[in-house]
């Protein structure tokens, strides 16, 4: 395998951890108490975004050569744009529940954790799927890896 390609799967590993960590956060944090699990949901929050961000990032790289395109791509690529969408949808939601502070009860911000943490493992899992075969890609690869790096870090905050 080529270093390029090598790299790319690489990036595609860190990517499913980060992922996998994030769920796994919002799932622990409905173990907490009420304002642990609120502080814990939002610190996730966070890191959500840039981690959504970095995918964007990898995915461009990945399939920017027309020819690494499988036939299904269109209607894969608006699957994985509705997750996404649903996902920033769930986090705004999060937000407002998650810093209402009494108005708004432990259960409600457990339950939208749940869906969040399931909404990103769908989401990893399509995408998985979709990145079985990588292919090589320049430049947007190195761009990627620096932002995954800061997601990362942002994780290990949590």
């Amino acid at each position: 395998m080529s270093a390029q390609k090598t790299a790319v799967v690489d990036i595609l590993e860190k990517s499913r951890r980060v992922f996998e960590r994030l769920a796994d956060e919002f799932d622990r944090s409905r173990l907490r108490e009420s304002t642990d699990m609120r502080r814990q949901v939002l610190a996730a929050l966070d890191v959500v975004e840039p981690a959504l961000a970095a995918q964007r990032c990898i995915q461009a790289a990945v399939w920017s050569q027309r020819a690494a395109r499988p036939p299904e791509w269109r209607q894969a690529q608006a699957a994985a744009d509705l997750q996404r969408d649903q996902i920033s949808s769930l986090v705004k939601d999060m937000r407002v529940l998650a810093s209402g502070g009494a108005r708004y009860r432990p259960e409600h911000v457990g339950a939208l954790a749940f869906m969040l943490a399931k909404a990103l493992r769908e989401h990893l899992s399509h995408e998985q799927g979709r990145f079985r075969r990588p292919t090589a890609a320049r430049g947007a690869q190195i761009a990627a890896l620096g932002a995954l790096r800061r997601v990362e870090a942002m994780l290990g905050r949590l």
